[in-house]
């Protein structure tokens, strides 16, 4: 039978996260109640379906996932290369794909995770030569810059780290500055160009990211969402 784990990482109320100690503590104590690798496959899963009606948790989320993945008592976590479940593909949907960008570059950042097919989503996405693998093209290519610009806005400093020249600042910014996309879809260009532009560069956290697209003018995602939670 399914673990609920909306009652390990939401305790005491459906719009309040448990903090990652908590959190991971709940997920421990139930894996030691009934010992099923399963759970740690449907945590994985519920990073990722949670995203979309609760995206300011998300780093809440990942740090548990970080916190039982240290835990000798309890198996690997499971978050494999191809995670988060949008593979980055050529047929993603919208959502999936965004939400998909978003947990990956927070995961990075945080340091659960990166992963070839991530990173060259970024690339990808931001057209940089030698990186386009798919070769989109109108609404598919919007997607993926949109995506590119989730990433960075959650790990660009981890992204420059991690591969420095490969995507610094200049060299992103003037991609960006040339890609295409709606009216509608320009705030969140125009933010992640902001971003990156100030100084010290550094990750924002998933509230945070939440809230400057919101301010920004981007409903591209999350508009209906509702209010911020603890």
């Amino acid at each position: 039978m399914p673990v609920d784990l909306t009652s390990i990482f939401y305790p005491t109320s459906p719009s309040k996260v448990a903090d990652p100690d908590e959190g991971a503590a709940l997920f421990a104590k139930q894996y030691s109640q009934s010992p099923n690798v399963t759970i740690i496959v449907d945590f994985a899963d519920f990073i990722i379906e949670s995203t979309p009606n609760k995206p300011e948790h998300v780093d809440s989320l990942i740090q548990a996932a970080l916190l039982i993945s240290c835990n000798e008592f309890l198996p690997t976590a499971y978050w494999t290369s191809d995670r988060p479940k949008s593979t980055f593909d050529e047929t993603s949907e919208r959502e999936e794909f965004l939400n998909g960008s978003f947990i990956a570059g927070r995961a990075r950042s945080l340091g659960l995770m990166t992963s070839p097919e991530t990173v060259g989503a970024v690339g990808e996405g931001l057209e940089f030569p030698g990186e386009v693998i798919y070769n989109s093209t109108g609404e598919i290519a919007e997607i993926r810059a949109l995506g590119a610009c989730l990433q960075l806005l959650g790990s660009a400093s981890k992204l420059i780290e991690l591969f420095g020249n490969r995507f610094a600042v200049e060299k992103v910014v003037k991609s960006l500055e040339g890609i295409r996309v709606s009216a509608a879809d320009k705030p969140l260009v125009d933010l992640t160009i902001r971003h990156l532009q100030s100084a010290p560069l550094k990750d924002i956290t998933s509230s945070e990211v939440v809230q400057s697209t919101r301010s920004a003018g981007w409903n591209g995602l999350w508009a209906n969402t509702g209010a911020l939670a603890a």
